[in-house]
Parts: structure tokens; sequence; C-alpha cells
């Protein structure tokens, strides 16, 4: 039921400006969200595409001021209702608003989250193994026309504590154009870097599977009709790694070209 409930909580005003939340919920970290048709790109970015998209257990949001928020919770780890193991992940938020047009973002998780042993005992001396993921979020609204968009990401992962980290990271940046009421252009640049293969972003050359990194362009189009409850979206995409990663086995190649057109209503 993961795949097909993507978000299934409760949540209640303990109080004033604290917020408690419950159950199954979309992950913090990024710039974009679960919810495709929220996101200035309608297909996922490789930062955000490689997870985590959501959580499974407890936070707290608190708004300091108008100007600083921030979030503390316990999780199931990574996109699972159950836990891997007996450990928990803890996840955190800063939220900064020093103006309202510019919203700074520093999210974290981390925890031993490497040992799938499905809940039950460890054995003694089962590897500790931990996995961390740090991102900055910059949005800044340019004007009435123009948002700029800044996501860096690092993540690390260990399988145990005698060996090194396994690390992972990129940069993303957006830039969204509304020339008139109704029509949003967006382009995405995006870089991601797996050569420690810690995320599973696998390439081919000379005939042995690495780590690879990849570099994106994604230019979309929305046309938002009905007062925004019906969007249109025509998009194409160029991707290009530095090893051979895209096609089926036997026809993989450095570069991938894709294009769609999404109908989205929104209710």
């Amino acid at each position: 039921t993961s795949t097909a409930v993507k978000q299934a909580y409760v949540s209640a005003m303990l109080i004033k400006n604290l917020k408690l939340t419950a159950g199954q919920f979309g992950t913090h970290i990024g710039y974009e969200v679960v919810e495709s048709y929220l996101n200035p790109n309608y297909m996922l970015g490789y930062l955000f595409g490689y997870g985590p998209f959501y959580h499974t257990g407890a936070k707290l949001d608190y708004a300091i001021t108008d100007k600083i928020s921030v979030m503390a919770g316990v999780v199931n780890g990574w996109d699972l209702q159950y836990d891997n193991n007996k450990n928990k992940t803890v996840i955190g938020q800063i939220m900064l608003k020093p103006i309202s047009e510019l919203t700074v973002i520093l999210n974290y998780a981390g925890g031993n989250e490497t040992n799938p042993n499905l809940g039950i005992a460890e054995p003694a001396g089962d590897p500790k193994g931990m996995r961390h993921i740090g991102d900055l979020v910059v949005q800044y609204q340019v004007s009435k026309m123009i948002k700029v968009g800044l996501n860096v990401v690092y993540g690390e992962e260990k399988q145990s504590e005698a060996i090194p980290a396994q690390v992972w990271g990129g940069a993303a940046g957006y830039l969204s154009l509304t020339p008139i009421d109704g029509f949003t252009l967006s382009y995405r640049l995006d870089y991601y870097d797996d050569r420690k293969q810690a995320r599973g972003l696998l390439g081919v050359s000379g005939g042995t599977s690495n780590g690879a990194t990849v570099m994106g362009h994604t230019l979309t189009g929305t046309i938002a009709l009905y007062g925004g409850h019906f969007l249109i979206r025509p998009e194409v995409k160029y991707d290009r790694s530095n090893l051979e990663v895209f096609g089926t086995p036997g026809d993989l190649k450095k570069d991938n070209l894709s294009a769609l057109i999404a109908f989205t209503g929104v209710y």
C-alpha cells in the first residue's frame, strides 16, 4: 500500500504555533515534492528522484516567529511503512524567511538504516551502518514574472564503521517565467553524482559497471485552465551521463532525449 497511498497522516495544533504530525507524510528533503503537479517540472529531477520520497513516523513543527520555523521528528527510515531494523531515523528542518520574497531551508535526515533486519534483534557484532542526507533549498521570487530556485544535496552511507562512506550529491537550479497569467515556462538544470554507487545510478564503461554522474536539462510549459484546476504540461528533457546509462541491456548510451504532454486535474 505504500506505493498506492503516498500520504496518510493526522495532525493537530498542540499549542499556538506547535503542530504534531503522525503517520506517513511526504519528505521534507529536496526542492521538489511527491505531488508532481506542484513542481515547476513534471518529470522529477535526479536529486529528488533518488529519494527519499516519504517517511512514516511523527514530527513537530514550530513557528518561532513569522520569519523562523523549525521541525524535528523520528521516523522509520526512508520510503517504508515498517522499519528495516530496530533503529530510527532523525529528521530536522530550519526554515528562514528574511524577506517575503526569499525562503532559505536547511534539511536533514540521518540514522542507522543500512541493515535490513526487518525489525528483529540485531546479532552481536552486527555492523552499525549510518545513512545521512542534508540539503539546502533556496527560493526567490524576483518579480511577479520571475522565480528562481537552488537545491544542493549531500548524502553518505556506511555499511559499517570499518569501511569508507559511499557519498552522493549534486545541485540543481530552477528558473520559472510567467509572462502572462495562466502560462509558465520552467527550466531546470540538475547535476547528480553517484560515482561511489551509493544510490544505484550505475553505468557501463568498457564492459564494467560503475557509479555514474549525469547532467539533466528540462524545459516545461504549464498552461493553467479553469482557474488552475486543469493543467496542460508539454515537456522535453535531455540527459547526458559520463557512462552508458540510458536504454536497455545491450543497447545502452550516454545520452537520452524524452518528451511528454501531461494532463492534470487539480481539485
